[in-house]
């Protein structure tokens, strides 16, 4: 007896859920990415390179189909091309290879002599790539902060830790850190109590809501009550609003790009409504001053990637209320 098993169409094959390669990452400043030459940088462990077509910023991966050569060692055409050193191979912004000096002019071109491309655009400065259909939407300020004219907002600070992305945003996201590591600074080992707070989740991630004395700095005087509020977007992106009673609001923001396990970098934005046109040097030395701090601890970490199965390190309920949530949301997308 002959069984015949039942047809599959597309409508019965599950879509495969959303993971890191679907999330818009940001990767360089725009004003790197030029149409003179282009520039090779990491992603996911993935080498791509960056250049110019018409204007538009175009990311390829970074690999002649020819002979594995990286195209971001070679140069580009007035016509918006990326030009491989090897051979001369010219690909567009779609990654169709469009010119093959080594044959006849005229000759066709194999259908597969083309390389990847991948979803680009820009915002903020930056350029942003996704490696798959985009399935998450770009960081957003959390009240518009970006387009108020009341606001004062400017870029800060890049740096390159040598630490996972996740990580690195978990430990923006720590509060219970600040009266050990920031002593003076944004807490005090005389407060060490975190008392309770409140994570929500939200369409784009999760929001925090956590209440402090301010020890003194360059935000708000010593023994202020300060409003933490943070706004995760995943995977790696976040606000921290600090809110005064005086109706003062200063906004850090920490995108990430994920360069591979363990590594990333960093992009940072500082914004006020108040003092506007002052001098920042204070503001960029204690920001700077906080970061360094975190960057020693968060590169001596191990492992390296964040444990997102929560049995693998142990957690405090109350106090690392935000870390659990971040670990929870982040397993689902491959974590990192």
């Amino acid at each position: 007896m002959t069984t015949t098993a039942p047809a599959v169409t597309l409508d019965d094959i599950e879509p495969r859920a959303p993971d890191l390669t679907n999330y818009w990452h940001p990767v360089l400043e725009s004003a790197e990415v030029t149409p003179d030459a282009p520039i090779g940088f990491e992603l996911l462990g993935r080498q791509l390179v960056a250049y110019r077509e018409n204007g538009q910023a175009r990311v390829l991966e970074d690999l002649c189909i020819h002979r594995g050569t990286a195209l971001s060692l070679g140069s580009t055409t007035p016509e918006g091309c990326i030009v491989c050193p090897y051979h001369g191979w010219e690909y567009n912004g779609d990654g169709r290879c469009v010119n093959i000096p080594a044959l006849e002019p005229g000759s066709p071109i194999p259908s597969g002599a083309r390389v990847k491309s991948f979803p680009t655009t820009e915002r903020y400065g930056l350029v942003w790539v996704a490696l798959a259909d985009p399935a998450g939407r770009i960081t957003e300020w959390p009240s518009g902060e970006w387009d108020d004219p009341n606001v004062e907002i400017w870029y800060s600070h890049r740096y390159s830790w040598h630490a996972s992305a996740a990580r690195t945003v978990e430990n923006f996201l720590d509060v219970s850190h600040f009266p050990f590591l920031h002593d003076g600074l944004l807490g005090s080992r005389d407060q060490t109590v975190t008392g309770p707070y409140d994570v929500a989740e939200t369409d784009y991630g999760f929001y925090v809501s956590y209440k402090a004395l301010e020890p003194g700095g360059v935000h708000s005087p010593s023994g202020t009550e300060v409003h933490w509020e943070y706004f995760l977007w995943l995977p790696f992106s976040v606000h921290l609003r600090k809110g005064t009673p005086d109706g003062h609001s200063t906004v850090v923001s920490l995108a990430c790009r994920p360069t591979n396990d363990d590594s990333n970098e960093l992009f940072l934005w500082l914004s006020r409504n108040y003092d506007l046109g002052v001098d920042r040097t204070g503001f960029h030395e204690f920001t700077h001053e906080i970061m360094e701090g975190d960057r020693r601890i968060v590169e001596s970490q191990r492992p390296v990637p964040l444990p997102v199965r929560l049995t693998e390190e142990l957690h405090l309920r109350g106090p690392d209320a935000a870390a659990l949530a971040y670990r929870r949301a982040l397993g689902p997308i491959g974590g990192i």
